[in-house]
């Protein structure tokens, strides 16, 4: 299972955003009685996630606001039909009537030639009540390049941590923000890279020794601890409203909203990387299985 944290214009909100493969429906259901009594009011899941929304359902997702996500569209299939269709299964599993916001899982279907059929499909969703809010998931900035002039969505989702930060520095984290389009971070912990000791790190990330290094002296002289010295500048940061971060159990939410707490307190330095960007390589887990 997956924690969200964010900043919003009235104040701090927190998510939760699922994948049930670690935990059972018992797990879930103590993570969400835990996650209403610490203030978190978010679930984010997918139909991808296996079991994920089923588990969800079966919990029960009352009082939170829930964000799911399209499946990418299958070739040759009728794309108005597949997110009409994704929708009302997710609906179903989750037990509810309608949900926060709907996200395309592959924001770059927004760009294929089916794009405007499955935009105004979303759009209609939403005018229909059945959603709040539309949205897409990427990798990175550069998809959002490739999205048509036009199709504004109300959600972005992709990833940002203190050594990925393309997202702020091409600009279109300013940009979502001028447009009113929340943003979604996601992978602040680099699949739990930013979080090992040293001395557990694979030996594939030596040759990136000397900026790991430097996040080691930052988390040590931080005081925040690793997960809080990821947290601090994302949450804190105001163009951001939900951070999604993964827990396997009830103490790892504790631990996580422990850290959170903490990040919340002003004037920690930020850590800096450097200069320029970080090579794929290091900052995109696509590459970890690369030769």
């Amino acid at each position: 299972m997956k924690l969200a944290v964010g900043a919003v214009q009235m104040g701090l909100a927190y998510g939760i955003a699922n994948r049930t493969g670690k935990l059972s429906g018992d797990a879930v259901v103590r993570v969400l009685d835990l996650a209403r009594r610490r203030g978190i009011d978010t679930v984010d899941t997918a139909a991808a996630y296996g079991e994920s929304e089923e588990v969800l359902g079966r919990a029960g997702v009352g009082g939170f606001r829930v964000v799911t996500k399209v499946p990418p569209i299958p070739a040759g299939s009728d794309p108005a039909r597949h997110v009409r269709d994704s929708l009302e299964q997710s609906l179903r599993r989750l037990g509810t009537a309608s949900v926060d916001a709907l996200l395309l899982h592959r924001g770059l279907d927004l760009a294929e030639a089916h794009g405007p059929v499955l935009y105004a499909t979303l759009r209609a969703e939403r005018e229909a009540g059945r959603v709040r809010r539309i949205g897409i998931s990427v990798y990175g900035p550069e998809e959002l390049g490739r999205i048509p002039d036009g199709m504004h969505v109300d959600v972005v989702q992709a990833p940002m941590s203190v050594l990925d930060k393309r997202m702020e520095r091409s600009g279109w984290l300013d940009r979502l923000a001028a447009r009113g389009t929340a943003f979604h971070a996601r992978s602040l912990f680099l699949q739990g890279l930013l979080l090992m000791e040293p001395a557990r790190r694979p030996p594939r990330f030596g040759a990136w020794r000397p900026t790991l290094e430097g996040w080691d002296r930052h988390v040590a002289n931080s005081g925040l601890g690793a997960a809080g010295a990821c947290l601090a500048p994302v949450v804190n940061d105001p163009r951001v409203e939900r951070a999604v971060i993964g827990v396997d159990s009830p103490a790892q939410l504790e631990e996580c909203v422990d850290a959170l707490e903490r990040s919340l307190v002003a004037g920690h330095p930020a850590f800096d990387p450097g200069s320029g960007p970080l090579p794929d390589g290091l900052i995109d887990p696509r590459c970890w299985s690369c030769p």
